[in-house]
Order: structure tokens, then sequence, then C-alpha cells
């Protein structure tokens, strides 16, 4: 599948289910998953999809879903990827859940504002630049790249463990719960 750009849950519902080893969604443009309405975006059995922005919901009254799950899936943003609003203002209620043998990746800026978490569930996550504002990253799971938390890192249940691939700098406004 090609496109330019892409928006899906916009003033309704839109759900995007991708699945299977040959199933490869190109979008060389920006991927909008919920805005003003309901979204889900499934990436499962080893599809792909890259696009180049990504927003999953983007305004305050969109909720929106991305899972990432099966070995080999992955999700690829070459710009920046924001989860519960755009890249300069907070939107609605987003979650990002990454499984095992997964990945979510951007060479940009993630940043996951106060009503998104990022789960990992046993999968990857990496980003230039990750900005949990406010948001949260849960689970078990890595973390490919710096990680800066003004928002909320919890790593699970026991036993959970979220491995950072680089440097952890834990802010003033940041939260570092474990159980």
């Amino acid at each position: 599948i090609e496109s330019v750009a892409a928006s899906f849950g916009f003033d309704g519902t839109g759900i995007v289910s991708l699945s299977g080893g040959t199933t490869d969604w190109t979008n060389t443009g920006d991927l909008t998953v919920a805005d003003f309405g309901n979204g889900t975006l499934n990436i499962s059995g080893g599809a792909t999809v890259s696009n180049t922005t990504a927003v999953v919901a983007g305004s305050e009254n969109s909720t929106a879903s991305v899972l990432v799950e099966n070995t080999g899936s992955k999700w690829t943003t070459t710009g920046n990827l924001s989860v519960g609003g755009t890249m300069i203002a907070a939107g609605g209620q987003a979650t990002l859940e990454v499984r095992t043998g997964a990945e979510a990746a951007t060479t940009g800026t993630l940043r996951v504002w106060g009503d998104a978490e990022v789960i990992l569930g046993g999968g990857l996550v990496t980003a230039a630049q990750p900005q949990p504002t406010g948001g949260t990253l849960s689970g078990a799971g890595i973390h490919a790249g710096n990680l800066s938390n003004s928002g909320v890192v919890s790593p699970g249940a026991t036993p959970g463990a979220i491995s950072v691939i680089g440097t952890y700098d834990q802010t003033a406004d940041g939260t570092f719960a474990v159980e």
C-alpha cells in the first residue's frame, strides 16, 4: 500500500489493521490516527508501516490506540511521533503498545503527552529524542535512545524491567514509579 498522507478517525471512527509479513504500508507524508474522533491502528504478523511524521490523538476530543505486535512487525517514523497530542500541544487520550518481537521507531522526537501512554509489552521503542511530557512509559521492554523523564516511567509488574540503551535523565517534573 502506498499513500502520500493519511488520516483516519477524523470526526468519526477509523480502524486500520495490517497483518502479514508481506503487508507493507508506505506513507510518504503525515499519518494521523484520530483527530476529533476515534482511531485504531493495528500492525501485526510481520506487517510494516512507514511514514514521515505521525500524530496519535491530536485533538482534545480524540481517542486513539496503536498496537504493534508479533515478530517482525514494525512502525517507522522518519520524523517526529507525538502520542496524545501534536508536537506543540496536548490532545486526546492515546496508547501506543509495542509487544514482544515488534518495534516502533522514530528518528525524530517521541513526545508523550499527559493523557497518553507508551506501553512496552516486551517490544522495542527507538527514539532519537524521547520526551514524555506528562505522559507515561510503562511495562517491560527496551527503549533505545536517551530518555529524559518529565512524565512517568513505570517498569510494570514485578519483575518489570525497562532497559534503556542510552542515558536516563530523571527531571524534577518526572516520576519514576516502581512497586
